[in-house]
């Protein structure tokens, strides 16, 4: 026990002695304009803080270093700066103690040291580092063993030539700097407890030149190292590199760094990483792809450029993209690498990283004959110049893949020639003919491997859009010349070159027409007019044809034909008429892709009428019934989506006819319209030899509880009716399905009138039954669509005879009914049937009749009416019982 006491005595005398005597080197450590120094004060009480928040009884750290022309300095203690700053004097070498007799466990350190590279861990006091050899100390790692690693952390920063003080690392991470050859001048090592913040600061602790490559270089063999972005190969020697190889350093981040080249006559080899061979002896390197995987490939960016014979420098790549040349044999000769963190903005550059060389094409052009050569994109022909292209040939150098390349031309006068292959002439020449369109097509396994796009400059058009791998590029129907062309091999799974314009312009649609005394006229294209206006001529036969680069599928069509009505459709350019007939209207519709890519829209101009409104896909244009020819017409195709031609004026006129006496409506299969028809939004009523009855009228069904449930959404959909009359009631009661039955018809909005059925023997009773019509009507807060009706068919509950109420006893009770509501704002009028309003009603009584019944094919009521209910037997969807159904005069 008392040895014990002694030890702590002593050890707190050292302590004690040990902070008096750096209290001298206060000023030192904090270095005026020096940033990131810990300490700030020369004050003893800030200093004691300094050793006292990162220190605990009874473990301490001191250090010794062995400083260049000085040898070995007095030892430093517990974040005292250890070295020398402003002197240039290198660290060779460093001794670390770590006193505790708390904890166990050993301090250990290793150094990177000039020409060595890292050393082997030491601990306790042993030396780390060289004496007597003038090597310098580059970085330094500390790390703590033990108990004494779990109840500390070891942070510990450099002072290191041309960056200054780094940041402060911990518990083995580097501190210093590496692969620069800077010497490390001074440092300083703190103990902080486990939990307890260390102290920090926004540089890195550890410098380090990330990447290393080395090329192998023709006639000279393997070079040295460059690191991050240095020049690796020759300049302006014309030495090819053989080889490369690459690596990645990185303290924080698991990965490798992955690079493959293109080598001459083979292609691209397999990837390789981390430092090993890509390439081949006494073969040229082409082009390089260099990638990231890992952690790395999360945090950084690769970069890299090459310089390439004949070129120079190209532009910057990253992460895995091809650099170089390729299909030219040219040598890369030099190249660059740097890693760039993400976010941070890399390189750039104008030029494009990859030259490739493998489609080259001549031209011969109208006055000036074949020109030089041109290449991978490169305009060939003329522009601004309004000067023809007569001729062209097209080559493919590839040493990796069979097959050719293929083209064919579209020539004036002479249409699509037949396909040529690697070089040979498609065109004319001597001949004056322009060439209007073309084809370019690759085989074999070059088709396998590679799209070939293209695009041309049109007279009238300029640029059109690119195609590619044989589709048609240029225009057709048109006469205009092609003046210029450009054509780009792509690899498969890359993105080619796009734009928004078509690849061939031609003309979709060629239409053409047989007239009266004309005969058969010329093709028309594209919604012009085929055909004669104010000639008074008829058409009697059409031939319509299509033409598509991309969807199958054709046109179809059809004519109504004078005395004979619609004939069979027919397609792609037959004849739908018949010779001296007149075509009245017209029907065409597109099948199969084309249906679903396009739609067909077309008008005619009718004798009488003129120009009608445009229909489209299959929709009837033109005219029926009226005995007028077809004059001339227009057809053009539009895309889905967009909008096509619209007019306000109907496209058929189809129908309505007269022989004098009277008006008929016929249909497209030549049968008349018979009953109730619905026409042009409005309903019309024929007999059943299809005369005209009534026009533009509404058909209205009644009901009552008789019906039961009923599904008022299918009577809405249905379409069938234009209005309900609903029973509201009966004497001085209410219908019990009225509630739900105009709840229904008020959430659909449908128009709607209410009738109360009468019991009335006399007026007071009719007033009675006034009361309750008004009493429900403001119950349910209603608004009729017309007036309210009042039944009146002779039944009442007072005498079991209606014989006994008379004609005067029917006026009174409508009277006193009618005017009731009439003085509370109500408009209503009487509904019967036929027998009883002829014969129990006056003249007076027939005034206030709006509604009559009779079930037969026609009204003959005598007196004036406005609504018919015609049936008690109609069909209504929604309502499984037969029920009432009238039409009502507009």
């Amino acid at each position: 026990m008392i040895k014990k006491i002694v030890f702590i005595i002593i050890t707190f005398s050292l302590l004690f002695l040990s902070r008096i005597y750096a209290i001298e080197d206060i000023d030192y450590i904090n270095n005026e304009n020096e940033e990131n120094v810990l300490y700030n004060s020369n004050s003893i009480k800030e200093y004691d803080t300094l050793v006292n928040d990162n220190y605990t009884e009874g473990t301490s750290i001191n250090y010794q270093t062995h400083v260049q022309n000085i040898g070995w300095q007095d030892g430093k203690y517990d974040g005292e700066i250890a070295g020398t700053l402003g002197l240039s004097l290198r660290i060779e070498s460093i001794m670390i103690n770590l006193n505790s007799n708390i904890y166990s466990g050993s301090i250990e350190y290793q150094s990177n040291i000039e020409g060595y590279g890292w050393q082997n861990w030491v601990k306790d006091g042993q030396i780390s580092g060289t004496t007597g050899e003038s090597k310098r100390l580059e970085a330094l790692r500390i790390r703590l063993t033990g108990e004494l690693s779990e109840h500390y952390d070891v942070y510990y920063r450099t002072h290191v030539q041309n960056f200054g003080w780094l940041g402060w690392a911990k518990n083995g991470e580097s501190a210093g700097s590496q692969d620069y050859g800077y010497r490390m001048e001074a440092y300083q090592v703190v103990l902080v407890e486990k939990g307890e913040e260390g102290p920090t600061s926004e540089n890195n602790a550890f410098e380090y030149k990330k990447l290393s490559y080395i090329s192998c270089v023709q006639n000279i063999g393997w070079q040295g190292y460059v690191f991050d972005g240095e020049i690796s190969g020759t300049e302006k020697q014309g030495l090819r590199i053989e080889g490369v190889q690459i690596n990645v350093s990185n303290e924080k981040y698991e990965g490798s760094i992955e690079y493959q080249t293109h080598i001459q006559d083979i292609g691209w080899q397999d990837w390789v990483r981390d430092g090993n061979t890509s390439g081949k002896a006494n073969k040229r390197v082409e082009a390089l792809k260099i990638r990231l995987t890992g952690e790395l490939s999360e945090h950084y960016d690769v970069y890299y450029r090459t310089h390439v014979q004949n070129i120079g420098w190209l532009g910057w790549a990253k992460n895995g993209e091809e650099a170089g040349s390729q299909g030219y044999g040219y040598r890369m000769e030099a190249y660059q690498v740097m890693l760039v963190e993400k976010g941070e903005e890399g390189p750039v550059s104008n030029i494009e990283p990859l030259k490739i060389f493998r489609i080259n094409y001549q031209t011969h052009v109208q006055n000036i004959g074949w020109q030089d050569g041109k290449y991978d994109g490169e305009i060939a022909g003329t522009l601004g110049l309004s000067l023809r292209i007569e001729s062209i040939m097209i080559n493919l150098n590839s040493n990796i893949y069979s097959g050719s390349i293929e083209y064919q031309s579209n020539i004036e006068g002479y249409g699509w020639q037949n396909w040529v292959k690697d070089g040979q002439i498609s065109g004319t020449t001597g001949e004056s003919k322009r060439l209007e369109a073309l084809r370019i097509r690759l085989t074999g396994e070059l088709s396998e491997h590679y799209d070939v796009y293209y695009r041309t400059h049109v007279q009238n058009f300029g640029w059109l859009g690119w195609a590619k791998n044989g589709e048609s590029a240029g225009s057709q129907d048109y006469g205009y010349r092609m003046e210029a062309y450009q054509v780009v091999l792509v690899e498969k799974g890359e993105e080619g070159p796009t734009s928004e314009n078509n690849a061939f312009e031609y003309k979709k649609l060629s239409y053409i027409s047989c007239v009266q005394n004309i005969g058969w006229q010329g093709y028309v294209f594209d919604g012009e007019i085929s055909g004669t206006e104010k000639q008074g001529l008829r058409i009697e036969g059409v031939q319509i044809n299509v033409s598509n680069e991309k969807y199958e599928g054709s046109i179809e069509y059809q004519t109504h034909i004078q005395d004979i009505g619609w004939q069979d459709w027919v397609r792609d350019g037959n004849t739908s008429g018949k010779a001296n007939k007149r075509v009245e209207a017209l029907k065409i519709r597109l099948t199969g892709e084309l249906s679903e890519h396009y739609d067909v829209y077309y008008r005619t101009h009718v004798q009488n009428i003129g120009w009608l409104g445009w229909a489209k896909n299959g929709e009837e244009a033109g005219s029926q019934g009226y005995g007028y020819r077809m004059e001339a017409y227009q057809v053009m195709l539009v895309e889905k989506g967009e909008e096509g031609p619209v007019s306000n004026i109907e496209a058929f006129k189809m129908g309505w006819f007269s022989d004098g006496i009277n008006t008929y409506y016929t249909y497209p299969d030549g049968t008349k319209a018979t009953g109730i028809k619905k026409i042009d939004d409005k309903r019309y009523v024929f007999d059943n030899d299809g005369r005209l009855k009534y026009s533009d009228v509404k058909v209205y069904i009644d009901i009552s509880s008789h019906q039961g449930n009923i599904d008022f959404d299918a009577i809405y959909n249905s379409g069938q009716i234009d209005g309900i009359i609903l029973r509201i009631g009966y004497w001085t009661a209410e219908d019990a399905y009225f509630k739900y039955y105009i709840s229904e018809i008020k959430r659909l909005n449908i128009p709607y009138t209410v009738y109360l059925y009468s019991y009335a023997h006399n007026s007071s009773e009719a007033m009675e039954e006034a009361k309750n019509m008004l009493s429900l009507y403001t119950k349910y807060e209603l608004a009729s669509a017309m007036s309210v009706y009042y039944d009146l068919e002779g039944y009442n509950t007072t005498v079991d005879n209606s014989d006994d109420i008379t004609k005067d006893g029917y006026q009174g009770i409508a009277e006193t009914f009618i005017g009731y509501l009439g003085n509370n704002g109500i408009s209503s009028k009487v509904y019967s049937y036929y027998w009883f309003a002829n014969n129990r009603f006056n003249e007076k009584t027939r005034s206030y009749l709006d509604w009559i019944a009779q079930y037969s094919d026609d009204n003959t009521y005598q007196y004036s009416w406005r609504g018919w209910q015609f049936t008690d037997k109609a069909n209504v969807p929604g309502i499984s019982t037969p029920v009432d159904m009238s039409i009502f005069l507009y």
